[in-house]
């Protein structure tokens, strides 16, 4: 059974580098929206230089960069 805290989740569909991903989360549709923006935008920057490198791959790239950027 959900939790009152499940209930007020929204359920939103995303694509990131080529995957479609469904949540459930409490941010707000939009806000999720340009961040998966920004993570496809960097995805194909990398992607092109990656010449053929499994998506996977690609995003760890992208995970890398993002999280060099916050450190």
């Amino acid at each position: 059974m959900p939790s009152e805290l499940d209930k007020q989740r929204a359920a939103i569909a995303l694509e990131i580098g080529g995957q479609r991903i469904r949540l459930r989360a409490h941010a707000d549709e939009s806000h999720l929206s340009r961040l998966a923006q920004g993570v496809n935008d960097r995805f194909a920057a990398l992607n092109t230089s990656a010449r053929g490198a499994p998506a996977a791959t690609v995003l760890a790239l992208v995970a890398l960069d993002l999280a060099d950027e916050l450190a």
